[in-house]
């Protein structure tokens, strides 16, 4: 059905309409006619978002018919449809020999990983995806379609590269830098159990740090800290109502560190990596055993306080975060806000924990 996303707990949202929008053209018609009504809106690409953010009770603009993709050479350039999803884009740039640095799930958006900042695969080698962003095409909360890069509409354009999607307007185009491609070896390693606490304690100190300080953590766990992690995911294993639970790392550093914190919205730039806490269960599921997972989820993530950063990345959205203004944006928001009060006055766009909100 076409008001279902990737995550089935939002299947009770219903939309009043959802507008596949083919051009620029649709999205500002689309914005008129909120704007005209009083509806909520908001715009959906991938539709991976945590907290559902891609559906409203309002309108849905659906821009997955903008998903053309075309490599540049001269120019070492990608124009990418704000519709398009990660597989389609590796696939045709591929054929180009080109790539960018983007993740790893094949159906995610290009719009929503770009617009939060993009942690990815190569982020190390060669930044986050909006690190290489190079212009983007917007149209803006009151209808205008405007072209916004370095020397256009410049503080719209720092503001895209990590201040999240749904808040500014909606992008209908993505200009990024391409990078060379390779051959690459995919490969997996897998350790017993036993072994698990000393192949996670290796595995952070096998990346440089930069600096030794989502949770975003900034300096190496400790033995407690590891132990901790160990003991929550023996503690899933155990859990009813199905599905898979765990924590991911990702790697950060690199590149993505030598961005100075306010060159971009994106704020994390002194993180060694990145922790994604996650749990999911079957759509039968009793509401008990759905609670005792997030019960779960919740008590880990507290755990893990006294060693992250403070830090949360804004692409892995936590609607149980208080501070998520802080979490998320840190010394930007002020800047942020800013730009969304010039661009966005009437909060048009308003979905929760995006900048211009209440703090809930």
């Amino acid at each position: 059905m076409a008001r279902r996303n990737f995550n089935p707990r939002f299947d009770t949202v219903r939309p009043a309409g959802i507008a596949y929008c083919e051009n620029p053209h649709d999205v500002s018609e689309c914005l008129n006619f909120v704007r005209r009504f009083g509806l909520p809106v908001t715009p959906r690409c991938g539709g991976h978002s945590y907290t559902g953010a891609s559906l409203v009770p309002g309108l849905v603009i659906d821009v997955s018919p903008m998903s053309a993709i075309r490599a540049d050479a001269p120019s070492e350039t990608a124009t990418i449809g704000a519709g398009a999803r990660l597989i389609d884009v590796y696939d045709k740039l591929s054929a180009a020999d080109v790539s960018i640095p983007a993740g790893s799930c094949p159906t995610v958006g290009i719009s929503g990983l770009t617009l939060g900042g993009g942690i990815g695969v190569v982020s190390r080698a060669h930044g986050v995806l909006s690190d290489n962003l190079r212009a983007i095409e917007l149209v803006t909360a009151d209808g205008r379609k405007l072209t916004c890069d370095a020397k256009n509409n410049s503080d719209l354009f720092w503001a895209c590269r990590g201040g999240g999607g749904a808040t500014f307007g909606v992008v209908t185009s993505f200009t990024f830098a391409t990078h060379p491609t390779s051959e690459i070896v995919v490969f997996f390693l897998n350790w017993p159990w036993s072994a698990a606490r000393s192949a996670i304690d290796a595995w952070q100190h096998s990346r440089e740090p930069e600096y030794a300080a989502s949770q975003i953590f900034t300096r190496p766990m400790d033995g407690t800290a590891i132990d901790t992690i160990l003991a929550a995911v023996q503690r899933r294993g155990g859990l009813s109502g199905g599905g898979q639970g765990g924590i991911a790392l990702d790697a950060l550093g690199g590149a993505v560190n030598r961005v100075a914190p306010d060159a971009t919205a994106l704020v994390h730039r002194n993180g060694l990596f990145n922790a994604q806490i996650t749990t999911t269960w079957t759509t039968d599921a009793p509401t008990d055993a759905i609670r005792a997972q997030q019960n779960w989820l919740r008590s880990l993530h507290a755990a893990m306080k006294p060693s992250a950063s403070g830090q949360a990345y804004q692409n892995y959205a936590d609607a149980g975060l208080t501070d998520w203004k802080q979490a998320y944006f840190g010394a930007n928001y002020p800047r942020l806000l800013t730009v969304k009060n010039r661009y966005d006055p009437d909060r048009v766009f308003r979905i929760p924990q995006t900048v211009g909100t209440a703090t809930k």
